[in-house]
């Protein structure tokens, strides 16, 4: 019954706005990491050229943040500004899911921001 209720209470995002944020952002590594903000919640968007093993084969990953009062999304600097983008769109929509309580044990939270991201770049 929760799993039921939460996909009820569970509001469709305002992608557009996602995407302004997304498309405003530098992601060259100039501004060292670059905070910003997506429907009130704080993001610190940090430059690697490496991936952690826990991330496997992810592009982009998400973490609380110790440095602010939110998230970091750890970009790894290889690729396209479209993919860069992409990726950065698909973790900041999948934050802002599990935030409005979309529960992400079964990834329906990462599902959902796949489904989204697809819908707006194209399929993988």
């Amino acid at each position: 019954m929760e799993q039921f209720k939460s996909k009820i209470e569970s509001p469709e995002l305002n992608t557009g706005e996602v995407v302004d944020v997304v498309a405003a952002l530098k992601m060259d590594g100039s501004r060292g990491h670059e905070p910003f903000s997506a429907r009130g919640i704080n993001f610190l968007l940090i430059m690697t050229s490496e991936l952690s093993e826990s991330d496997g084969d992810s592009s982009a990953s998400y973490h609380r943040s110790t440095a602010i009062d939110g998230y970091d999304i750890y970009l790894y600097n290889q690729g396209s500004a479209e993919d860069k983008r992409r990726w950065v769109f698909h973790e900041v929509v999948e934050v802002l899911f599990r935030e409005t309580g979309v529960d992400n044990e079964n990834n329906e939270a990462h599902d959902r921001a796949r489904n989204l991201e697809e819908r707006y770049f194209g399929l993988r």
